[in-house]
């Protein structure tokens, strides 16, 4: 059994919401691993430093990921690493030629400064450091989207990506769930939890306790697995208790990367055929 849907969007652009309201839908299986990066093996040198972290690597341990999904009408999975890997699109279409895709963008500039958000908690960099915009890092390239999205747009008909935009999910969850729902052609009428937010972005308050929390080993592979589930939320919400909500950007950010990203974005509203002048500070 493979997935017949598959949630390819660029990270930090609300997959994760998605899978989660896709997940609850009666007619819908989503693969209990999120980020499964079947199709992304490997280091990528356009877009990344580091290899894809856990990548399941033989085709029947992928398929493992959907025991269970019979009688379902939608199997699906999440991996954001199928946008920037180059090469994933051709990798899907040879083994999945009529599957579906869920795309989720974001304006490139606000995803730039969310993972540099996810880089300052996990102290690949210190907060407000110098050049933390520049165009060599990670966050920044990945907002380039149009090669990307290209490789997809060469490999399948549009008629199997769904363009979703995050800012069209916060402003209106109920239409764009209903769109998504009439593009798997599955009922549109499913009553779903959509106020919870997925993955919100934070930064920690003191970051000596966020480091032992986060980086203890001790703690995650001998304490943590021993803990009653109740106990489990607790240690959460503790954690929770750490975050604060981050700075904005700042208009000398935005403006540096409202230039940078300028032409990419042009590019990628004609691929798409969506207005993304939104995207462009005035």
């Amino acid at each position: 059994m493979l997935p017949n849907c598959i949630i390819n969007g660029v990270a930090k652009s609300g997959t994760t919401s998605i899978y989660h309201y896709l997940k609850s839908h009666h007619q819908i299986f989503m693969s209990e691993r999120k980020e499964i990066n079947y199709f992304s093996h490997g280091k990528n040198p356009s877009y990344t430093t580091r290899s894809v972290m856990t990548p399941v690597r033989t085709a029947e341990e992928y398929e493992s990921y959907f025991i269970g999904s019979e009688g379902f009408k939608i199997r699906g999975e999440a991996s954001p690493s199928y946008f920037s890997t180059l090469g994933t699109a051709a990798k899907i279409k040879r083994e999945i030629p009529d599957v579906k895709f869920i795309t989720t963008l974001r304006n490139p500039a606000d995803r730039a400064y969310s993972g540099y958000l996810m880089n300052v908690r996990a102290n690949n960099i210190k907060e407000n450091a110098p050049n933390a915009f520049s165009q060599d890092k990670h966050w920044v390239k990945l907002g380039l989207y149009y090669e990307q999205l290209k490789e997809y747009y060469d490999q399948f008909s549009s008629s199997q990506i769904k363009i979703v935009l995050l800012e069209d999910l916060k402003s209106d969850k109920k239409k764009v769930l209903e769109d998504l729902f009439d593009y798997l052609e599955i009922d549109n009428n499913y009553t779903f939890d959509s106020e919870k937010i997925h993955n919100a972005g934070h930064v920690p308050k003191n970051y000596a306790l966020h480091n032992f929390i986060r980086n203890n080993m001790f703690i995650k592979k001998t304490v943590r697995p021993m803990l009653p589930r109740k106990f489990k939320n607790f240690a959460k919400q503790f954690e929770n208790l750490n975050h604060k909500k981050p700075a904005t950007m700042s208009d000398e950010i935005r403006s540096q990367l409202d230039r940078y990203y300028k032409e990419d974005i042009e590019k990628v509203q004609t691929l798409i055929g969506r207005d993304l002048s939104s995207w462009q500070t005035p």
